[in-house]
């Protein structure tokens, strides 16, 4: 009984790391410039080449991709969701009051 909730365990833990890896990878890869979009709607008409590589450090866009990925990973193992990029609000916040 044991030996087989464990195998399950793992299973569900192989199966969870992997599925962690590829949405970051798919993320991570994504079509356009995520520090661009945030720059837009944080400082609308204020876009230089100056102004996104600040907000590309801000979020950890100029890291490399296993570092970021540890750094994402991190904090939602420990469901810290973080904040909204553009708006600073807690997104545990947002989102519990658009569950309830």
């Amino acid at each position: 009984m044991i030996k087989g909730v464990g195998g399950l365990l793992l299973r569900a833990l192989v199966v969870l790391s992997g599925m962690a890896l590829l949405t970051f990878a798919l993320l991570w890869n994504a079509p356009g410039d995520p520090a661009q979009a945030i720059a837009m709607a944080r400082f609308d008409a204020l876009l230089t080449d100056d102004v996104i590589d600040q907000v590309r450090g801000e979020v950890g866009l100029n890291q490399s991709f296993w570092h970021a990925f540890w750094a994402w990973l991190g904090p939602l193992l420990t469901l810290d969701l973080g904040v909204w990029a553009v708006t600073g609000r807690p997104v545990w916040r947002d989102l519990s009051a658009a569950i309830l």
